[in-house]
């Protein structure tokens, strides 16, 4: 399971680091696919950004505090999707792996996983999708969500280049 980002200094958590949303929804996916097919599960993150503490270490807590899942490998060092791949490749012994991400994220992450040597099935999440109730005159109309959407189509594409 890919990190995706924290929060510093939660104060709904006491003040302490904890996982973002972005995280907490590859989480959850992740703790169902655990259940569902019994593999060990494996995260990956450094201490990115203004973090304190390794979005690896943090993943960990909300799986095995929130989920009751356990985490059998972590990867505490990457600052990026592609160090999360290259920095697993030395930690981790096995080639083959179900990688959780988002789905707009997910065929950058494929790439950077399959450069580092491992085989890997998509386990994707949080597909963006419109509805099929025809188009409104409100669907032309800003929203947050759609702002979030932007941003994230963004990151992925300089992510790529």
């Amino acid at each position: 399971i890919l990190g995706g980002g924290g929060c510093r200094m939660a104060r709904e958590f006491g003040s302490r680091d904890n996982v973002s949303r972005l995280t907490m929804e590859r989480l959850r996916y992740g703790a169902r696919l655990h259940r569902a097919t019994g593999l060990g599960i494996a995260v990956s993150g450094g201490a990115t950004g203004k973090l304190n503490t390794p979005e690896a270490i943090l993943m960990q807590s909300a799986l095995e505090s929130d989920f009751g899942v356990p985490v059998r490998w972590i990867e505490a060092e990457s600052q990026n999707t592609a160090e999360n791949a290259a920095f697993s490749r030395n930690y981790f012994a096995f080639d083959t792996i179900v990688l959780v991400t988002h789905a707009i994220h997910m065929r950058r992450a494929v790439g950077h996983f399959e450069e580092a040597g491992f085989g890997v099935i998509p386990a994707p999440l949080g597909f963006v999708s419109k509805t099929d109730s025809g188009t409104r005159f409100t669907d032309f109309l800003p929203t947050v969500h759609g702002l979030l959407g932007s941003r994230q189509a963004m990151y992925e594409y300089l992510g790529g280049i």
